[in-house]
C-alpha cells in the first residue's frame, strides 16, 4: 500500500527541501501548487516558526551568563538567519561564484531605529555574511521592510 500525502503535506515538504529537491518536486507536480506568497504567510518570527513547525528554543540559542548583555543582539541575528533561510527558498549565497547577492543598507533615525535605505549587491564578498544575503533585490527590499524590527533587535 502506497502512503498518500495531502496537498498541504506535499507543499510543507517542498518548502523544507533544498533547491535541487524543489526542482524535482516541480517536475513531478508542476510549479503552481508551490507558489505561495511568503510575505503574506510569514509576517513575524513566530509565523516563521509555525511555517517550519518549530519552537523558539529550536532556533534561539541559550546565551551564557557572561553574554547576557548581548542576548537581544544574538537572538536577533539568529532570527534573521532563520527567516532569510525561509525566504531564500533553498538558495544559499556562494562566494566561489560571481552571482549577485543582495543585502539591505539600513539607516539609523533617532527615536525610530533602523529603516531601509536601499538594497545593494556590490562588494558582498567582504561586507556581508553569506547567511544574511538574500536571493533577489525585490525580496531583499520587502524582507528588510517587513522585518525591520528584527534588524533593530540585532543591530541596536
Amino acid at each position: 500500500m502506497k502512503p498518500v500525502l495531502s496537498q498541504n503535506e506535499i507543499v510543507e515538504i517542498y518548502h523544507s527541501i533544498d533547491a535541487a529537491g524543489k526542482i524535482a518536486f516541480q517536475r513531478v507536480f508542476g510549479k503552481e501548487p508551490f507558489q505561495i506568497d511568503l510575505f503574506e504567510k510569514i509576517k513575524t518570527f513566530e509565523d516563521g516558526l509555525a511555517f517550519k513547525g518549530l519552537k523558539a528554543e529550536d532556533v534561539l540559542p541559550i546565551v551564557p551568563s557572561f553574554m547576557k548583555p548581548a542576548e537581544k543582539c544574538i537572538h536577533g541575528l539568529c532570527k534573521l538567519i532563520f527567516l532569510i533561510e525561509i525566504f531564500n527558498e533553498g538558495w544559499v549565497a556562494d562566494f566561489s561564484k560571481d552571482d549577485i547577492k543582495y543585502w539591505p543598507w539600513m539607516i539609523y533615525k533617532a527615536g525610530s531605529g533602523l529603516s531601509l535605505r536601499d538594497v545593494d549587491s556590490g562588494y558582498s564578498r567582504t561586507c556581508v555574511a553569506s547567511r544574511l544575503c538574500i536571493k533577489g533585490e525585490n525580496t531583499c527590499r520587502k524582507f528588510a521592510n517587513q522585518f525591520q524590527s528584527i534588524y533593530n533587535e540585532h543591530m541596536l
